[in-house]
């Protein structure tokens, strides 16, 4: 990619970062995953992100995102965990086979 490629694509990043509509957290600007994504197509109509959960197990699922750009090329990967939370009231039930 050559230097006036680079600084379209960081004008229209910058762009569609202006474009995200963000809601307060705890004092902190937090934009939501439609958003990012929203954002995202904007600048790479073509591009892709995949998701997949790489364990479950003991109350813990593990995932792994990617993001791609139209000529799938990796631009970035990441790593999120997340705990199940007891519902209450709740009771364990067996599972069956069958």
């Amino acid at each position: 990619m050559d230097a006036r490629e680079m600084t379209a694509l960081r004008e229209a990043i910058e762009e569609a970062n202006r474009q995200i509509n963000t809601q307060d957290i705890k004092g902190k600007a937090y934009a939501g995953v439609n958003e990012r994504v929203a954002a995202f197509r904007k600048v790479y109509p073509d591009g892709r992100i995949t998701t997949q959960c790489v364990n479950d197990e003991n109350g813990r699922a593990v995932f792994v995102a990617e993001v791609y750009d139209g000529d799938g090329k990796l631009l970035s990967s990441g790593t999120a965990s997340e705990r199940q939370r007891p519902t209450p009231g709740a009771t364990a039930r067996p599972r069956s086979a069958a």
